[in-house]
């Protein structure tokens, strides 16, 4: 399969359960936001996903790194173990 029709199987199989535009890149994103979310490591990421630098985790990291922020505060807040 040549990357343009792996592109376009992608992009069919994204628009049919109502994800227009999905793009195998953001598989990328998802993995890396759901392992941090999870308590991964970032160095097991950074291993599991061949990125040699941290700017590779930064930039797949922060796609949703808010939302890791607040569940990590929801979890952790004082006034939420009242």
């Amino acid at each position: 399969m040549t990357p343009p029709a792996l592109l376009q199987v992608v992009a069919d199989c994204g628009a049919s359960v109502g994800l227009p535009g999905l793009h195998p890149h953001q598989f990328r994103h998802s993995f890396a936001h759901q392992w941090l979310a999870d308590g991964g490591g970032e160095m097991d990421l950074m291993r599991l996903a061949s990125w040699r630098s941290r700017t590779m985790l930064q930039r797949y990291g922060a796609s949703a790194a808010d939302a890791r922020a607040r569940e990590a505060h929801r979890l952790r807040s004082p006034v939420n173990r009242l």
